[in-house]
C-alpha cells in the first residue's frame, strides 16, 4: 500500500474573492485523491500598514519546512503584490526545497499554472463595446507589482486601441485587489461626478467593493455606472452580486497541481496556461444572468449569528475557563478538531525576517473528534516543524489542516491548527483572533498572580531568614560560651591532677568528670557547626544571586558539604549550556538533597549518584542514594517545614522544605522522589529551561 501524500499549501487568505474558490477546490480535490493537506494561512509577504501587521502573520510560513511534506502549492499571485516577483523568487529559493507548484506566477524550478487572462479580458471589453456601445470605459487596476494585474490592464488598453477608442487617463484608477480600494474608488467617482459608462475591475474583490458603494451611495444606474470583475468568485453568490466577470478554470488548475505532486516521479520545470472565459450577468447592463458556480459556494457558519458574538462568548480571565469556552464554540461552529500550540521558547519577539522558530513546542489545548483531549506527557512536547505530535495524526484517514499564527503585537505566542471539514471560510480567522486576544489577557493575569504569589513567598522566606539568623546568634553565642567554660574546667582539672593535692582514690572521679566535659564540648561544637550551616542556608533565602554559570559550578560545590563518612559521588553531567538564573537557590536545592543523602547513610560510607541532563524543554537533575530508603510513615512529611527524621541528628529541618519552595515557586519546576524500603531513594528535579537558560 503506497504512502498517502501530504501536501502543503501557502495561501495569504482563504476568504478573498480570488483565494476562496482555489482553497475550496483544493480541499475538495485533496479529499477525493486521498491526500493530506496542510494550509499555511499567513497573509501577503512584505505588506505593512497602519492597521495591519502582516509580517506577524508571515511568521507561520516558517512551518512550511515541515519534513513530512511531499510538495508545496503556492498561491503566488497575491504574494508578489508588495515585494515584487524578484524578491518572491529569492524567497522561494531560500526557503523551499521540495517539489513546488506555483499558481499565478512563473517562477524557476516549479510547475507554473498560469491563467490566460488576456483572452477573457479581451472578450469582456469587446462585449462592452460591441454589445453595449460603451465608449467611456474605465479600468480599476491591481497592484503594479503583480504581473497578472498588469497583463489585464495592458489587454484593456490594447482592445481600446483596436476599437479606435482613445485612452482617457482620468478613467484609469489604481487599486490593490482589496475590497476597500474598490469602495474608495467608487466613492471618488460618484462624489466627483466622473463621466463613466462602465468600470472594468481587475478582480472581483474590488468589484464587490464598487457594487457595495453604489448600493450604499447611489443605486440608480441612470446617474452612476456599470461594473465588471475578474475571477467569478464565490463571494458573488454569498452577497448575491449579479456581477459580469471572467471565470477562472479552478477545476483544471487544482487537478494539475495535485496530480503533479501525487503522481509525478520526476519534477521538471514547466508552464501550463489555462484559458478564462466571460460570464455575463446584470452588472454590465445585460438582461441575462448566468448562474454562479454552485459547486464552489461558500458555506459560512451563521448559526444564531455567533460570528459577532464570539468576543462575548470567549470573555474570561483564566486560561482553563477560556479553553472550556473554546470547546463550546467549536461545537457551535461544527469544527471537529482544533489544537493550540505554544512555542517552548516563546513568546518569540518577531522584529525581522531572520528570527528563528522555537525548536520545540508545547501542546496546551487539544479538541479532538469533537471532545476535549487530556494532554499527557507523551504528546505535550514535540518538534515544532512536525506541527502536531505524531500521536495525534491519524495515519489511517485523510485530513485537511488549516494552520494560523497566534501573536500579540510582535510577540509570537504559537499557532492554532483547525481540522477543516466544511466550506466555512470566515469563522476560522474570527476564532483565531479572539482566542489569542483572550489567551493573552488570561495569561497576563495568571502571570501576574504567579508573580504576586512568588513575591509573597519570597517575602515570607526573607522574613524567615532574618528570624533564623537571629535565632542562630541566640543559640550560637551560649554554645560558644559553654565550649569556653568547659575548656577552662578541663584546664583546672589538669592542674589539680598535676599538683596531686587529692587522694589517688579521687582520680577516677576526676577522669569521669573529664569525659563528661569532653562530650559536652563536642556537643557544643556540633551546635556551633549546625548554627553556621543554618546561617549559610538562610542567606539563600534572602540574597538574590542571578548570574551566568554552568552546572559544573554546582557540582564543584559538593566538595564543601559536610561529608564525615567520605561518601562517594558518581556524577554524570550531560548538560553543557550556560544558565542565567539565581545561582544560590539552584545550588541550595542540589546541595540540600545531596547533604540529606549523606546523612541518610549515618555512620557508613556510601555512593550518591548525581545525573544532570535535559529533554530540550527542561533541566533534569536526578540524585540517587542507596541508604535504605525513606520510611513509609514519613514520606508525606519530608517537604514540610522543619521536619526532621528522628534517626537523623544532623539536620535542621528546612533543607527539603525550602528546596521545594525554590523549585516550585521560584523556578516554576517540579520536585518529586521515589523510594524503596531497604534500598534507597531518588529525587528528580525538573526546571523549565525557558526560565533559566542563558539566551544569546
Amino acid at each position: 500500500m503506497s504512502k498517502r501524500k501530504t501536501i502543503g499549501f501557502m495561501i495569504d487568505d482563504i476568504s478573498g474573492s480570488y483565494q476562496a474558490p482555489i482553497w475550496l477546490k483544493l480541499k475538495e480535490q485533496a479529499e477525493k485523491m486521498n491526500c493530506n493537506l496542510i494550509a499555511f494561512k499567513g497573509k501577503r509577504l512584505g505588506r505593512e500598514t497602519q492597521f495591519s501587521s502582516e509580517r506577524q502573520h508571515n511568521f507561520i510560513y516558517k512551518l512550511m519546512d515541515n519534513p513530512h511534506l511531499d510538495g508545496l502549492i503556492i498561491l503566488s499571485g497575491p504574494q508578489i503584490n508588495y515585494i515584487g516577483i524578484n524578491k518572491f523568487i529569492d524567497y522561494c529559493k531560500k526557503n523551499i526545497n521540495i517539489p513546488l507548484v506555483s499558481i499565478g506566477i512563473d517562477i524557476p524550478n516549479a510547475l507554473n499554472l498560469l491563467i490566460d487572462g488576456k483572452a477573457g479580458i479581451k472578450s469582456l471589453v469587446n462585449h462592452l463595446i460591441t454589445d453595449h456601445s460603451y465608449q467611456k470605459i474605465g479600468f480599476l487596476r491591481g497592484p503594479e507589482t503583480n504581473s497578472e494585474a498588469n497583463e489585464r490592464f495592458q489587454t484593456y488598453l490594447n482592445v481600446l486601441e483596436e476599437n479606435d477608442i482613445p485612452v482617457d487617463k482620468n478613467l484609469i484608477f489604481n487599486g490593490d485587489f482589496e475590497y476597500e480600494s474598490g469602495y474608495k474608488i467608487a466613492n471618488y467617482i460618484l462624489v466627483n461626478n466622473v463621466d463613466l459608462d462602465v468600470l472594468v475591475c481587475a478582480n472581483d474583490n474590488m468589484a464587490a467593493g464598487v457594487m457595495n458603494a453604489l448600493k450604499n451611495l447611489n443605486s440608480n444606474h441612470d446617474n452612476s455606472f456599470f461594473v465588471t470583475g475578474f475571477d467569478d468568485s464565490p463571494i458573488l453568490k454569498k452577497y448575491n452580486y449579479p456581477l459580469t466577470t471572467v471565470r477562472q478554470p479552478y477545476d483544471e488548475i487544482i487537478d494539475s497541481a495535485l496530480n503533479y505532486i501525487v503522481n509525478e516521479n520526476i519534477f521538471l520545470e514547466k508552464t501550463i496556461y489555462f484559458p478564462a472565459k466571460v460570464v455575463l450577468r446584470n452588472s454590465c447592463g445585460c438582461s441575462s444572468n448566468s448562474s454562479f458556480q454552485d459547486n464552489l459556494s461558500i458555506n459560512p457558519n451563521e448559526n444564531i449569528n455567533v460570528e459577532y458574538k464570539i468576543h462575548e462568548l470567549l470573555q474570561t480571565n483564566t486560561v482553563d475557563e477560556l479553553f472550556e469556552k473554546v470547546s463550546s464554540l467549536l461545537k457551535l461552529f461544527e469544527i471537529q478538531s482544533c489544537y493550540i500550540v505554544k512555542y517552548s521558547d516563546g513568546p518569540i519577539i518577531n522584529h525581522s525576517d531572520n528570527i528563528n522558530l522555537s525548536k520545540t513546542s508545547e501542546l496546551i489545548y487539544a479538541y479532538d473528534n469533537e471532545k476535549r483531549l487530556e494532554i499527557t506527557d507523551d504528546i505535550k512536547y514535540f518538534n515544532t516543524l512536525n506541527i502536531l505530535p505524531k500521536e495525534l495524526i491519524n495515519k489511517q484517514s485523510q485530513y485537511t489542516h488549516l494552520v494560523q499564527p497566534l501573536f500579540f503585537n510582535n510577540e509570537q505566542y504559537g499557532y492554532i491548527v483547525f481540522h477543516v471539514v466544511n466550506n466555512d471560510v470566515t469563522s476560522y480567522d474570527l476564532l483565531r483572533g479572539n482566542i489569542i486576544n483572550t489567551l493573552r489577557i488570561a495569561s497576563l493575569i495568571q502571570e501576574n498572580n504567579e508573580k504576586q504569589s512568588k513575591l509573597l513567598r519570597s517575602e515570607k522566606l526573607a522574613a524567615l531568614g532574618e528570624i533564623s539568623r537571629g535565632l542562630v546568634n541566640v543559640v550560637k553565642n551560649p554554645a560558644n560560651k559553654i565550649v569556653s567554660d568547659i575548656k577552662a574546667i578541663n584546664e583546672l582539672l589538669d592542674n589539680v591532677k598535676i599538683k596531686k593535692t587529692f587522694p589517688s582514690s579521687c582520680i577516677d572521679v576526676f577522669e569521669c568528670i573529664e569525659n563528661i566535659l569532653i562530650s559536652g564540648r563536642e556537643s557544643s561544637k556540633n551546635i556551633v557547626n549546625i548554627s553556621n550551616s543554618f546561617k549559610k542556608q538562610t542567606l539563600h533565602m534572602i540574597m538574590d544571586s542571578t548570574q551566568v554559570f554552568n552546572m559544573t559550578d554546582i557540582v564543584d560545590e559538593l566538595s564543601f558539604l559536610d561529608n564525615p563518612n567520605n561518601c562517594q559521588f558518581d556524577v554524570s553531567n550531560d548538560f553543557e549550556d550556560q544558565l542565567e538564573t539565581d545561582y544560590n537557590k539552584l545550588n541550595f536545592i542540589v546541595s540540600s538533597i545531596v547533604q540529606n543523602a549523606i546523612y541518610a547513610y549515618n555512620d557508613i560510607s556510601g555512593k550518591i549518584e548525581l545525573s544532570i541532563s535535559s529533554n530540550n524543554n527542561n533541566l533534569l537533575i536526578l540524585i540517587k542514594d542507596y541508604a535504605g530508603g525513606i520510611p513509609e510513615k514519613i514520606k508525606n512529611q519530608i517537604f514540610k517545614k522543619c521536619f526532621i527524621d528522628g534517626e537523623n541528628e544532623n539536620g535542621i529541618g528546612i533543607g527539603l522544605f525550602v528546596s521545594h519552595i525554590f523549585t516550585k515557586d521560584y523556578f516554576y519546576g517540579d520536585i518529586n522522589f521515589e523510594t524503596e524500603d531497604g534500598k534507597g531513594t531518588v529525587f528528580e528535579i525538573s526546571i523549565p529551561l525557558k526560565w533559566i537558560k542563558k539566551h544569546s
